[in-house]
């Protein structure tokens, strides 16, 4: 209707126009008007005035739309172009990969990853009643505690920290913080070894490689909301880990970084220290990731969370978690590491082995929840790792998980495991971490690596690693040996991509 109108009014327009020129063009002539002139200057003319118009119009607004048609069709094609590239660049970063150089390890089954491995698989650990927790009926909690473990020596070394210089009050550490700091404390000697790595590669490639330490703790600060100021427990990590580092001489706090994160969830820490390797790799850097992680469930405060929650091993709750503790230690390289020279002053345990590019998917409901568990989100991670690795199903020989015996844990892991690499003998292929060292927290994903990059390296093997142990996260990876290679070989030219 507007339309309609609009264009009414331009025919009304015209029309005036040319009877208003006709008029004055006869009264400046002293036509002598005929009816001839009426018919042609009053009815024909202005037709053809408002017809031409009209042409006009219609040809100009046809050739904006074919204009404007060629243009929308050129931004599709250049989008859908930027989108494949976008795409297969996505596919080609999720085939690359990186290095395991070197591992550690500090559980109650020992501090050597074969040793670790050997004694899961053959049942030569299990948790024991604790001698300190008890449940609500005086029972002793399960637990796989390190009967050994020195938190006087963490607890002392935070003491001596001065005061904060806005005039607060210290804070106190937590017990989860003292544990997992302690678990932590062994490992001065393969920090050293890994630094000494970064400072032998550092005389043999042409710039000087990336040089990232981190260390991953447990959420411990879960009320502080600041965001301007580092969590206070956070704060005391990197306190009692600077110092350390600092007596190094590699580590330079003004040219590498100091990484003191929490994280919700093993399957979380992972997926960061992939980012990082990826993200050197797209700005063609080498880069060396020394990646520590520590957790301790075995305490008052986490125990007495999980019993309200029912999440916990106890007489009324006999499918429950039962509570562990581990400390891991993974050198992480760019795949573009070189080699050890000839005169290097360090000696790794085993050739280094390929990482493959970590793989996560988060559950829509809580395992934890009541209900049916299905093994679709497990299954669909594995399959992700495994695609990603581009290492047939039935190549893998062996296989790592954090798994316990809680049903919807096992119901996962079981279930995913039959789904891709089934052939696997579950007794003597597969370690179960959770039901030799009990719920680890976050070390568990990386303690799985470190058993899995051991056996493919010393083994010659493509070892699956995978996580089931959190309430939502889960994932996978797959590790193989890595590729032989000479010094010249390892320190060529970039790309990066495996």
């Amino acid at each position: 209707m507007k339309s309609l109108a609009k264009s009414l009014a331009w025919i009304a327009l015209l029309t005036a126009i040319v009877w208003a020129a006709t008029i004055v063009y006869w009264s400046r002539t002293h036509r002598a008007i005929t009816q001839a002139d009426v018919v042609l200057y009053l009815l024909a003319l202005p037709v053809v005035v408002v017809l031409g118009f009209f042409m006009l119009r219609w040809a100009w607004r046809r050739s904006g739309e074919k204009v404007a048609a060629q243009a929308s069709a050129a931004s599709a094609t250049a989008a859908a172009a930027g989108a494949s590239e976008a795409a297969n660049a996505a596919a080609d970063e999720r085939r690359w990969s990186a290095r395991v150089l070197a591992q550690w390890v500090h559980t109650a089954a020992g501090d050597d990853a074969a040793a670790v491995w050997t004694a899961v698989r053959d049942s030569e650990v299990r948790p024991r009643p604790d001698a300190e927790l008890l449940d609500d009926d005086g029972h002793p909690l399960f637990t796989t505690r390190l009967d050994d473990l020195d938190v006087d020596s963490p607890r002392a070394a935070l003491a001596e920290l001065p005061p904060p210089h806005n005039g607060t009050q210290p804070t106190e550490p937590s017990p989860r913080l003292l544990r997992s700091l302690s678990l932590l404390s062994p490992c001065a000697d393969w920090l050293d070894t890994g630094l000494a790595v970064w400072a032998d590669a550092r005389a043999n490639l042409p710039a000087a490689p990336a040089l990232t330490v981190a260390m991953c703790l447990p959420p411990l600060d879960e009320a502080h909301d600041d965001d301007d100021t580092e969590p206070p427990q956070r704060a005391l990590a990197r306190a009692w880990l600077a110092p350390q580092l600092g007596a190094l001489e590699v580590f330079d706090p003004r040219q590498h970084r100091l990484v003191v994160q929490t994280a919700l969830s093993g399957a979380d820490v992972l997926a960061w220290a992939d980012l990082q390797l990826v993200q050197w790799q797209r700005d063609q850097r080498a880069g060396l990731l020394v990646l520590l992680v520590a957790d301790s469930l075995i305490d008052e405060a986490t125990a007495a969370r999980l019993a309200r929650q029912g999440l916990l091993m106890s007489g009324q709750q006999p499918k429950g978690a039962t509570l562990g503790e581990a400390a891991v230690g993974l050198l992480l390289a760019t795949p573009d590491w070189p080699a050890p020279s000839a005169h290097a002053a360090f000696e790794l345990d085993h050739p280094p082995a390929t990482l493959h590019r970590w793989a996560q998917r988060v559950r829509s409901k809580s395992a934890d929840d009541a209900g049916r568990v299905g093994p679709e989100v497990a299954r669909d991670t594995l399959g992700d790792a495994l695609q990603a690795s581009a290492v047939p199903s039935d190549a893998v020989q062996a296989a790592v998980c954090d798994t316990d015996l809680r049903p919807s844990r096992t119901t996962e892991w079981y279930g995913a495991m039959l789904q891709h690499i089934g052939h696997l003998d579950a007794a003597q292929d597969v370690a179960a971490l959770g039901v030799a060292l009990g719920d680890c927290g976050i070390a568990q994903a990386a303690l799985c690596v470190a058993l899995a990059a051991q056996r493919a390296a010393t083994e010659q093997q493509a070892v699956v690693a995978a996580t089931v142990s959190a309430p939502l996260a889960r994932g996978a990876v797959v590790l193989q040996p890595a590729p032989a290679e000479s010094p010249e070989a390892a320190s060529s030219a970039l790309p990066l991509a495996a």
